[in-house]
């Protein structure tokens, strides 16, 4: 089996609230507020990318050097990528279920099993990042 992130979401196909369809982008604006203090949502700001940049560079240092990716830090990964499904599931009328901090039955994410980063090379993310130079470098320029 293939070490991917599996995203499952159940649509309602029943009756639905018809009530809250054009309010939904004022209702979730609440907790997309909430998901861009940890810059998942615009990375631009530079108060953003030092928040995300907490999570980033302690999970990229402890792959690096110790070889294992800190198990609280992909718990906290896992409920935030659950609640920015939830809440754009809610946003795309795949749900009437309001995206609440805590787990829902509707949405849920489940992450291969990782074993604290056993299976991991550390090598990998080091690696990857070198290869990412050249986009940035374009990105920089398309930006411009």
């Amino acid at each position: 089996m293939s070490k991917q992130v599996i995203t499952r979401i159940t649509v309602n196909s029943g009756p639905r609230n018809r009530q809250t369809v054009f309010f939904r982008g004022i209702l979730v604006a609440p907790v997309m507020i909430f998901l861009s203090a940890f810059g998942t949502q615009s990375s631009w700001d530079s108060l953003m990318r030092i928040s995300s940049g907490l999570m980033v560079y302690p999970v990229l240092l402890a792959l690096l050097f110790r070889g294992k990716y800190p198990s609280y830090l992909l718990a906290f990964n896992k409920a935030l990528m659950e609640l920015s499904v939830r809440a754009f599931a809610y946003f795309f009328l795949l749900t009437d279920e309001y995206p609440s901090i805590e787990a829902s039955q509707v949405v849920s994410v489940e992450f291969p099993d990782v074993e604290g980063g056993k299976a991991l090379n550390q090598f990998a993310p080091l690696f990857k990042w070198i290869l990412a130079i050249p986009l940035y470098i374009f990105g920089l320029f398309y930006i411009l």
